[in-house]
């Protein structure tokens, strides 16, 4: 089998490491890749439908994984699927889920899925279920909330365009630096309630009638040690989180099956690919903070080290319908407690330094246990350089979660890159 994975960042990496360890798997190829070695980088424009289908005709692909949410919610999937390759993806009309949080929030509430009090503000006013109250009821409802609340941008964002607000003042704030940051994805903004209790995400690998649960998984989105800072696209995460088999069929009864149901009637067609859902556990149960319609990132590299079945034919038989005509509905994957640490530029969320080099990489992939996965890198003449904001995600599995937290933190400590940063509380 021939692979094509779709995407230049760490998640792209970590599939593309894991699906390559299987012996069903002859060629993979990743576009456009990034300064990892190991794999080849075709030198296309994914923003070209036509040139990825080319690509695929010409070097055989038998099987596409598309890793960001930009190029589904652009519409590839569909575009390649009319062209009869198979991919591991949803379409853009389930890519909705995650490329409009309007869309989402509709969604949940027609389906009874649980998530937060929300209002939707647009350039009319706030407006929710057909009301629409003045700019001045903003107070009120913060007022009703308690204080807090988190605000939105209704499209892709990078993972960076959520603010959560404390008093009136920080959300006008707030609503002045998405629109500011993020003018295309702020047209329309969610507010919502904010919920409090411990996060948790929720990832499946679904065909559209089954589906097999990943370990849930726990990442950090704000910037620095002790949560503080902005909001970024995650500086780390681990796995496994415990959680009771209650609480598992809980949050698969009353999020992830109504998701795929809901999704089938509604867009008349089955959902392939990564349904994530990213979850509070509240007093009142669990909580959708947030769909996404791919592999979390940095999740997705903890949950490659992690799991140590072969997910490649798993994610074939996804990507042509056909996990529910096997075992995979009783399947439990095979984990180890894993941790993922991110090296990024000192800068980062808002900015970065000019290019630089990174050292180590190599003697802190030989440590046992570790893989250091690129997320922001280009490799030229055989020097890895930076190329973006997160740089690295360096993972590592242990007997214990204390033992791949150490690893992973030791692994970090090999490795040299100038104007870098990291929190030092991943897995704590």
């Amino acid at each position: 089998m021939n692979v094509l994975v779709i995407g230049s960042g760490g998640r792209e990496h970590a599939l593309a490491w894991k699906i390559s360890q299987s012996q069903e798997v002859a060629e993979i190829y990743v576009a456009p890749g990034n300064g990892a070695e190991g794999f080849q980088n075709a030198k296309i424009d994914v923003s070209d439908h036509s040139q990825v289908k080319d690509f695929c005709l010409e070097n055989w692909i038998d099987l596409v994984v598309v890793g960001p949410e930009a190029p589904l919610a652009k519409g590839l999937v569909d575009d390649l699927l009319a062209d009869g390759l198979v991919v591991f993806g949803p379409g853009q009309k389930c890519a909705q889920l995650e490329s409009s949080k309007l869309f989402a929030k509709r969604f949940m509430q027609k389906w009874g899925i649980p998530t937060a009090e929300w209002r939707w503000l647009t350039w009319g006013g706030i407006m929710s279920r057909g009301l629409v109250p003045t700019v001045a009821e903003l107070s009120l409802l913060l007022e009703q909330w308690g204080g807090s609340c988190v605000v939105k941008a209704d499209g892709l964002a990078g993972g960076k365009g959520v603010i959560v607000c404390e008093g009136s003042k920080e959300l006008l704030l707030a609503l002045q630096s998405l629109m500011r940051d993020f003018p295309e994805a702020t047209r329309d903004i969610i507010i919502e309630q904010k919920l409090e209790g411990p996060e948790l995400s929720y990832i499946v690998i679904a065909d559209g009638e089954s589906y097999v649960p990943l370990p849930p998984s726990r990442d950090y989105k704000r910037q620095k040690t002790g949560d503080q800072g902005p909001n970024t696209g995650g500086m780390g995460a681990f796995t496994p989180v415990p959680i009771s088999d209650v609480l598992r069929e809980n949050i698969e009864e009353s999020i992830i099956q109504p998701a795929l149901h809901g999704i089938s009637l509604d867009m008349q067609e089955s959902y392939c690919g990564f349904l994530y859902a990213g979850l509070m556990l509240t007093e009142d149960g669990p909580k959708v903070l947030e769909f996404n319609v791919r592999g979390g990132d940095p999740e997705t590299e903890a949950l490659m080290v992690a799991v140590e079945d072969d997910l490649a034919p798993i994610i074939d038989d996804a990507a042509s319908g056909r996990l529910h005509t096997h075992y995979y509905s009783t399947l439990t994957l095979q984990t180890s407690p894993t941790c993922c640490v991110v090296i990024a530029d000192e800068l980062y969320p808002k900015a970065r330094h000019s290019t630089r080099g990174i050292y180590g990489i190599r003697t802190a992939d030989t440590l046992e246990g570790v893989k250091v996965f690129h997320c922001g890198t280009k490799n030229f003449e055989g020097e890895i350089l930076t190329a973006g904001g997160r740089l690295l995600a360096v993972t590592a599995k242990g007997d214990t979660a204390e033992e791949a937290r150490a690893k992973a933190y030791e692994a970090v400590g090999r490795i040299e890159v100038e104007h870098a940063q990291h929190r030092t509380d991943i897995g704590q």
